[in-house]
């Protein structure tokens, strides 16, 4: 049963060339699908784990020596995962590259591990309203910021998202960037690469994720969050894949801003980064 839920969330093989290999019918495969990725989705609380703060200041000590940007405890990003869906519900689906597609929103750490994921969004929605809708916003929304990023800790996500005390996005060129702005950007996107790094990864290792054939949005999502769950238990336990995987960049560009509702106290800490990575430049 593993070996054929395995075969199919690896390969984009169908129902029935997945049975002849193995000998059982398309109904039997379908089955075996749908209770492996139900029971590998029970999973998500013990293999998806957001640190503790003992392991958050180990995770922004490796942030750190990426490139010197302090106190990251995740980079977050949103990945389309494309996918078949109904009819009825194709255009809440249509993402802005006109395929459909669910929203699969990840965060992780250096070491490509992924500390939170929400699935399920339709792909015509925005990075920063998936963000929104998710578990950790409604937590951060609820009991404040320190109830998951301790004292000063925040996550690094791209220009689709607001800057907050606990998210930095880069400094947007809507006007002539200053050096020190510029070299705060660099650093910024050099430290948030393991995000586009663990999605390339995940989507060449689980190759079902490169395109989902199935109706049933619900099934989809237990399917994304299986590969999601296998991903973090293959790098747990050193399995490491050898091919060569590609970042899978956004087109941050084409993201309209959606919510961007800076204070003064959410710029304040963006601009101390900005002066602290400028005196390590020097």
């Amino acid at each position: 049963m593993i070996q054929v839920a395995l075969r199919y969330l690896s390969s984009q093989q169908t129902l029935r060339q997945i049975g002849d290999t193995f000998n059982l019918a398309d109904s039997t495969i379908h089955s075996i699908r749908d209770k492996v990725c139900r029971a590998l989705a029970r999973f998500q609380s013990k293999l998806i784990k957001w640190p503790t703060e003992v392991d958050a200041a180990v995770i922004s000590a490796k942030f750190k020596a990426i490139a010197g940007f302090p106190n990251v405890i995740g980079a977050i990003d949103g990945s389309h995962i494309p996918s078949k869906v109904r009819e009825d519900i194709a255009d809440d689906y249509l993402n802005r590259k006109m395929f459909h597609s669910i929203v699969l929103q990840g965060i992780c750490t250096s070491e490509k591990l992924f500390t939170n994921v929400s699935v399920g969004c339709p792909g015509r929605m925005h990075d920063s309203r998936v963000l929104q809708w998710s578990q950790i916003y409604s937590k951060v929304e609820s009991e404040g910021p320190t109830s998951l990023f301790y004292e000063d800790y925040h996550l690094l996500g791209d220009s689709a998202y607001g800057t907050k005390s606990w998210l930095l996005s880069p400094y947007k060129a809507t006007r002539p960037l200053t050096r020190k702005q510029r070299n705060y950007n660099y650093v910024h996107s050099k430290t948030r690469v393991p995000i586009e790094n663990t999605f390339g990864l995940l989507k060449n290792r689980w190759r079902r994720l490169q395109y989902v054939n199935v109706y049933d949005v619900i099934t989809t999502v237990h399917i994304v969050i299986a590969c999601c769950v296998l991903h973090n238990f293959c790098l747990l336990e050193e399995d490491f894949y050898d091919t060569i995987y590609g970042n899978e960049i956004e087109e941050d560009s084409m993201n309209e801003i959606i919510g961007r509702t800076d204070d003064q106290q959410r710029l304040a800490k963006r601009e101390a980064i900005t002066e602290e990575l400028a005196q390590m430049s020097c």
